[in-house]
């Protein structure tokens, strides 16, 4: 029950930076992390569409530079709609390098250990 408690406010976070980012685009419904396998899904709904979008994220980790900087990085990401993949896979260059971003450090520091718990040693 306690661990069910603390999954939950961590996709709660989640979903709220997911939703800070991509708020002009669409709207965070639910989060699910899976820090086993280093993946998530999150089921949104773009804008101007009534039905949900599922996406996901595989093969996700946090990362930290030598200049103390901290990056989510991902291998895959991949929707149920085949037009917003062809989008991100074109051009999330514009947006993300190599497939990671930088988290902004006043979150690092408040809220990512909470999110990965026992995982909570960066690589740098």
């Amino acid at each position: 029950m306690l661990s069910e408690l603390i999954n939950s406010g961590r996709e709660y976070i989640v979903a709220s930076y997911i939703q800070s980012f991509i708020k002009d685009y669409a709207e965070v419904v639910s989060v699910s992390l899976n820090t086993y396998n280093r993946s998530m899904e999150f089921r949104i709904r773009l804008i101007g569409e009534s039905d949900i979008t599922l996406a996901t994220v595989l093969g996700y980790k946090i990362l930290k530079d030598e200049f103390d900087n901290t990056f989510f990085c991902y291998e895959e990401f991949l929707t149920t709609k085949p037009w917003v993949n062809k989008l991100v896979n074109n051009y999330s260059y514009l947006v993300v390098k190599n497939k990671q971003f930088e988290i902004p450090h006043k979150w690092v520091k408040k809220t990512l250990p909470f999110i990965l718990g026992d995982k909570a040693k960066l690589k740098v």
